[in-house]
C-alpha cells in the first residue's frame, strides 16, 4: 500500500486513495444522502410526462402507447441502487475477512458508529436498508477503511459517475418543456416554460435552441415524415410542440367527417366494463384510428381561421 493514488490523479499517498480523492468520495456520498437522489429519481420516474416517448427521442412515432413513467429515470434509479449496494457488499466482505467479527454492540444496533469496524462489517453484510441514501451513509461511515482498499479508486470512479448521471436526471425542472432538437448533436433540448432559449444538456455539447423556432422546426420535421398518431398521442405531441389541441377535439373532427384516419392501431385491451356507443363499436372492430400529423395541423388551422372570422 502506498505510492500514487489509484484514481490516476497522480498524487502521492500512503493509502490507495489520496486525501484529495478521499474528499471527493466524501462529497459524492454526502450528495446522495443530502439530495436524497434515490427518492428524487423515483419521483422523476413517475412524474407526469409532458411528452410522449416518440417526441422525447425526436424520431418517428411507434405503435406503442406512451408510458406513465419515465423509463430513463426508472432505469437510472435501479442502476444507482445496484451500484451502491454492490460496493457495500464488497467493502463489508473485505472487512469481514480482515477482522474477527463478533456481535453488533448495543450502540450500533441501528447504524454503525465511526470507528466500529466490526459492527460496520456485520451490518454491511446484512445489506443496510436497500435504498441509495442508507447505502451511501454506510459507505461514508467507512471512508477511512475504504481508502486502504486496492479497489478504492474503482469504487470512487463508479460512484462518482452514477451520482453525476442521477443528479443530471433530477436537475430538470418539472415545468420544463421541449425546446426542440439540438443543432449540434440532434438530441432533445429542454428548458423552462417561460424561457426563450434552451441549452443542450448532453455532455460535451453546448448547442442552443430558440424555443419558438426549435419547436416549429421539429413539428415540421415529423409532419414531413408522415407521422401518424392516435388522438391521445397527437394531442400530447402537438400541445407539447406549441400547437395545442385536445383529444376530444380530434375525436369530434373525426366523428363529423372532417378527418379521415390514415391507419388503425390495435384496440386497447381492458377488463373494465364501459358503456358501448357507436364509436366504441367501430373501435372494437377496426381498432383505434391514427391520423397523419399534417392532416391534424391543417384541420386545426382551418378551425382557428373559422373562429377568427366568425
Amino acid at each position: 500500500m502506498g505510492g500514487t493514488c489509484t484514481t490516476g490523479c497522480g498524487e502521492l499517498t500512503t493509502a490507495y486513495l489520496c486525501h484529495t480523492c478521499t474528499g471527493r468520495l466524501r462529497a459524492v456520498l454526502r450528495d446522495v444522502v443530502e439530495l436524497a437522489l434515490g427518492a428524487e429519481l423515483r419521483r422523476a420516474a413517475h412524474r407526469a410526462v409532458r411528452l410522449t416517448r416518440t417526441v422525447d427521442h425526436l424520431g418517428a412515432p411507434t405503435a406503442e402507447q406512451p408510458l406513465p413513467v419515465d423509463l430513463d429515470a426508472a432505469n437510472l434509479g435501479d442502476a444507482l441502487n445496484d451500484t451502491f449496494a454492490a460496493w457495500v457488499r464488497h467493502v463489508a466482505a473485505t472487512m469481514a475477512s480482515d477482522r474477527a467479527l463478533g456481535p453488533v454492540c448495543h450502540a450500533c444496533a441501528g447504524a454503525p458508529l465511526p470507528g466500529h469496524g466490526s459492527c460496520s462489517a456485520i451490518l454491511g453484510t446484512r445489506n443496510p436498508a436497500a435504498h441509495p441514501s442508507a447505502l451511501a451513509q454506510w459507505l461514508a461511515t467507512n471512508v477511512d477503511y475504504i481508502r486502504t482498499l486496492p479497489t478504492s479508486g474503482e469504487l470512487l470512479d463508479e460512484l462518482d459517475a452514477i451520482t453525476r448521471a442521477a443528479t443530471r436526471a433530477v436537475d430538470l425542472p418539472e415545468s420544463s418543456i421541449l425546446a426542440g432538437a439540438c443543432p449540434e448533436c440532434a438530441g432533445p433540448v429542454y428548458t423552462a416554460q417561460d424561457a426563450t432559449h434552451g441549452r443542450c444538456r448532453t455532455p460535451g455539447c453546448d448547442g442552443v435552441v430558440r424555443v419558438d423556432q426549435g419547436r416549429a422546426d421539429h413539428l415540421d420535421t415529423i409532419t414531413r415524415a408522415d407521422a401518424e398518431y392516435t388522438a391521445a398521442d397527437a394531442a400530447r405531441v402537438m400541445t407539447a410542440l406549441g400547437e395545442p389541441v385536445t383529444r376530444a377535439q380530434i375525436n369530434q373532427w373525426h366523428r363529423r367527417g372532417h378527418l379521415t384516419p390514415s391507419s388503425w392501431a390495435p384496440p386497447r385491451s381492458t377488463t373494465r366494463p364501459r358503456p358501448v356507443d357507436q364509436d366504441d363499436q367501430t373501435s372494437a372492430t377496426k381498432g383505434r384510428p391514427r391520423f397523419r400529423l399534417g392532416d391534424l395541423r391543417a384541420r386545426r388551422r382551418a378551425a382557428l381561421n373559422r373562429s377568427r372570422s366568425a
